[in-house]
């Protein structure tokens, strides 16, 4: 009984350490998917990808850059698709991110990507970085969604 109350006290308290991502609501100013870091609310995923720039709920205008790191499973070809997007989920821009290193590695390779957007009817939106799927399988299919303000 004391073995199984240990182990269960150590799975509890290593359970507690474990925290779940999840997709940013851009209405909310304290939502955050990804961690704080030097008091600023990085956007990341599942320790797949994170967005160093823009930072959530940033003002941008056009042309928009985007950098951060990404999993090399998140590329192919060493690219992903990146696009605007205004609250009425209207597409203003697509761009498309492109590896800063060797990205056949399962380990973070840096990314940049240049967006240029048409003018939003909305003050707010996302940017959305989709895992490049050329399978087309849903499965398969993966996204990040930073909220922004124009």
């Amino acid at each position: 009984m004391k073995k199984f109350l240990f182990t269960f006290a150590m799975l509890l308290a290593l359970g507690a350490g474990c925290t779940a991502n999840v997709n940013v609501d851009p209405d909310n100013d304290q939502a955050n998917n990804g961690g704080n870091y030097d008091d600023v609310m990085l956007a990341e995923l599942d320790d797949l990808i994170f967005v160093a720039s823009p930072i959530i709920n940033e003002d941008i205008e056009s042309p928009v850059t985007v950098t951060g790191q990404a999993r090399g499973t998140w590329f192919f070809e060493a690219s992903f698709p990146v696009k605007v997007y205004d609250a009425n989920n209207q597409l203003l821009g697509t761009g498309v991110a492109q590896a800063q290193g060797e990205w056949m590695t399962e380990e973070f390779v840096p990314f940049t990507a240049t967006v240029t957007f048409s003018t939003p009817s909305t003050a707010t939106g996302k940017i959305v970085l989709e895992k490049d799927n050329p399978s087309g399988l849903p499965e398969n299919d993966n996204s990040l969604i930073v909220p922004v303000k124009f």
